[in-house]
């Protein structure tokens, strides 16, 4: 059920972040690299930009202009800048 993982950083610390199809959010104290790791034997899942890894089969909508926007199954509005250009060719093969 996992939309996206992402990574953020308040007050000192590095958080990474489960975002699931129901909105519910979960933490973890792994750095998304760590995860990105774990992970990689699912080939559903890639890394879209230095910030976030995707759910391609959970992904309903992409926005292409400056930025890269991506709307999730479940989720009322889009990620912005999901996608950057150092992973938009890879994510559109992978994604189409």
């Amino acid at each position: 059920d996992v939309c996206y993982i992402t990574t953020k950083a308040e007050q000192g610390r590095e958080e990474t972040m489960f975002m699931t199809t129901r909105k519910e959010a979960y933490y973890s104290n792994l750095r998304l690299s760590q995860i990105e790791e774990k992970i990689k034997a699912h080939p559903h899942f890639m890394r879209t930009s230095k910030y976030y890894l995707v759910n391609l089969t959970k992904i309903r909508g992409l926005k292409v202009s400056s930025a890269r926007d991506l709307w999730f199954e479940g989720l009322d509005g889009p990620v912005v800048n999901a996608v950057s250009s150092a992973f938009l060719a890879d994510f559109e093969k992978r994604f189409k």
